[in-house]
C-alpha cells in the first residue's frame, strides 16, 4: 500500500520502501516462509535507493548496492548491480575493492555466456586500475572489453566499452584512432544510453 499511495512521489520514498521490503523479507525469512515476492521487491527498491543517492553519499549509495546483490537470487541482475557498486568504489576511493567486484561481475558474465556485460564488467576493472595508478592493467583490461564486443549488436553496454576505448586510444595519443571510436560510442550512447552518460 506504501508504493500505492506513494507513486506520485516514488523518487522520495525509494529508501522507505526499501527499508520497508527488506525488513518483511527478513522477518519471513526468520519465520521460514521465504516470499520471492519480497525479496524481488526489497532488491528492485534497495537498488533504485542507491541509484538515487549516489552523486550524494558514495558510502551510503555502496552500501545499499552490497544490499541490493544479496538479496538478488538471479544471477544477470546481480552482475549488473556488482557493476554499478564497482563504478562507485573506484571514484569513490576505493580502488582495489572496485577492482575486486568488477572482476567477480566479469566472472559472472563470462559463466552466462554474456560478452557485452562481461565487457562492461573489464572496462569498469580497467577504469578502477586507471584511477589506482595502474595504467598498464588498466590499457590490458580495456583492450579485453573492446575485442569482447566487436561483432556485438549495439547497445548500453557495448556503448560504454567504446567510450572506454576512446579514452584508451586518446590516452595513448592515438588521436584519429580515438575519434573514431568517440563517434561510434556517441551514436550508440544517444540511442541506447542513460542521459548522465551523455554528459
Amino acid at each position: 500500500w506504501i508504493e500505492e499511495i506513494s507513486a506520485e512521489n516514488l523518487g522520495e520514498t525509494t529508501t522507505l520502501l526499501a527499508h520497508h521490503y527488506a525488513t518483511a523479507n527478513e522477518l519471513r525469512s526468520r519465520m521460514g516462509d521465504d516470499r520471492p515476492d519480497l525479496a524481488l521487491q526489497a532488491q528492485r527498491f534497495t537498488r533504485a535507493a542507491a541509484e538515487q543517492v549516489q552523486n550524494l553519499d558514495s558510502a551510503a549509495a555502496i552500501e545499499l548496492f552490497t544490499k541490493a546483490a544479496a538479496l538478488t537470487e538471479d544471477p544477470l541482475s546481480r552482475g549488473k548491480i556488482l557493476i554499478e557498486m564497482a563504478d562507485l568504489q573506484a571514484v569513490g576511493g576505493e580502488r582495489e575493492a572496485g577492482l575486486k567486484v568488477a572482476g567477480e561481475a566479469a566472472a559472472l558474465f563470462s559463466q552466462l555466456r554474456e560478452p557485452a556485460f562481461q565487457a562492461q564488467a573489464l572496462a569498469s576493472q580497467g577504469r578502477a586500475a586507471w584511477i589506482g595508478g595502474d595504467g598498464a592493467t588498466s590499457d590490458e583490461l580495456n583492450a579485453q572489453a573492446y575485442a569482447l564486443v566487436e561483432g556485438l549488436e549495439p547497445g548500453r553496454q557495448v556503448a560504454a566499452v567504446l567510450r572506454a576505448e576512446a579514452n584508451r586510444r586518446l590516452l595513448r595519443g592515438q588521436v584519429a584512432e580515438s575519434a573514431a571510436v568517440a563517434d561510434r560510442a556517441l551514436e550508440m550512447t544517444r540511442e541506447y544510453g542513460t542521459p548522465g552518460e551523455l554528459a
